[in-house]
């Protein structure tokens, strides 16, 4: 059975000031920073929701990092409740869900609603993305077969893991690279609506 990783919410706005909100993978890409209450200023009257996804996060087991680290929500009800706060106050949100592959989607209820963006390569720590971090260019990419879809993720398994192998290979052979656990192959869908 593929297994099904958790849900971030995330916004369009920058998660900290100084933000690369002109760079190309952050506007075309699927991700955006990840749980935007934690950035927000007003956090006495965001507070009860705040506690109540660290109290989440650490019933399921996660270590909550204050940085743009995607630690996943595993209730999709809670997920939503705080789609609905951020909305209420101003913040415009999208919904991605992670998983083994893209069959892992099929079985949930919001399944008609999403829309498949790729594979990512991750740190199996935070979720977040190598493929994003990494900042390999389209040259150096192509250079090596691979080419990331509009999503700036990659279309198939096969090349996201590749790609976890270009990674590897780079990184043996002394280039400095983000390290935030081993790579992780995982597919993304953004839930509309």
């Amino acid at each position: 059975m593929e297994e099904f990783f958790g849900y971030i919410v995330s916004s369009d706005e920058p998660l900290f000031p100084g933000w690369p909100d002109d760079s190309k993978a952050l506007k075309s890409s699927g991700y955006r920073p990840a749980w935007p209450l934690l950035a927000e200023e007003e956090m006495v009257q965001r507070k009860t929701l705040f506690t109540e996804k660290l109290g989440k996060w650490m019933q399921d087991g996660f270590l909550l990092e204050f940085h743009n680290r995607r630690m996943l929500a595993h209730d999709f009800d809670y997920v939503i409740d705080y789609q609905t706060y951020c909305t209420a106050i101003g913040l415009e949100t999208r919904i991605y869900a992670f998983a083994e592959s893209e069959a892992a989607f099929s079985k949930y209820s919001w399944y008609p609603h999403a829309v498949f963006l790729g594979y990512d390569c991750v740190g199996d720590n935070s979720f977040d993305s190598y493929v994003f971090w990494d900042g390999l260019t389209e040259a150096e990419l192509g250079a090596h077969g691979l080419r990331q879809n509009e999503y700036q993720l990659f279309a198939t398994q096969a090349d996201a893991e590749r790609y976890r192998r270009l990674r590897q290979s780079m990184i043996h052979q002394g280039k400095n690279m983000e390290d935030m656990g081993p790579e992780k192959i995982v597919a993304v869908a953004r839930i509309k609506g």
